[in-house]
């Protein structure tokens, strides 16, 4: 029998299956409330970091100067602050950037 609070669960379904397709991360917390993320990569000294989204890679390193660099893989803003230098590689690998 399909109650009311089952019935919600079955619904989103669908959606979590998108998401899966798209890479996403989401979670269900406390039965009712939806948590969307995604996953950041930091590195061991933390003047470096990194996250997937869904057009592809963005990272950021900062330097003693205070200057970042800011790396992504997709095109999109070009104009950042005073201090961010950007490296933009349209349709690159990771490797490529």
């Amino acid at each position: 029998m399909v109650t009311q609070d089952n019935r919600s669960k079955i619904d989103i379904h669908p959606l979590f299956l998108i998401m899966w397709l798209n890479r996403e991360a989401a979670s269900i917390q406390d039965g009712s409330k939806l948590v969307f993320g995604y996953p950041v990569f930091i590195s061991n000294d933390r003047t470096t970091y990194s996250y997937p989204l869904q057009l592809g890679m963005k990272f950021h390193s900062a330097f003693q100067d205070g200057t970042i660099l800011m790396t992504k893989n997709f095109g999109g803003k070009t104009k950042y602050g005073p201090r961010v230098v950007a490296n933009i590689t349209k349709n690159a690998s990771i490797s490529d950037t």
